[in-house]
């Protein structure tokens, strides 16, 4: 099994851009999430993730974290 991140699905469904993420996660928390780690994120080239981090993102963009995690199977 995978663990994946759907960040660039959601970012593509609200119309955003991983700039524009910046910007909101730096409301949401003044450290915010830098841009290099949100594409990281986004390319799912990561292997960890702060539990801070995900409820910034959630938080940022008005989401679940079922909406942000998937697990797939190796097969997929």
């Amino acid at each position: 099994m995978a663990v994946k991140l759907r960040l660039h699905l959601i970012l593509a469904e609200q119309g955003m851009s991983q700039r524009e993420l910046e910007i909101e996660c730096k409301k949401v928390d003044p450290m915010g999430i830098s841009l290099p780690t949100i594409n990281a994120y986004c390319q799912n080239s990561t292997s960890m993730i702060r539990l801070h981090s995900l409820d910034i993102l959630c938080r940022a963009l008005n989401c679940s974290l079922s909406d942000l995690i998937i697990r797939e199977s190796e097969e997929s």
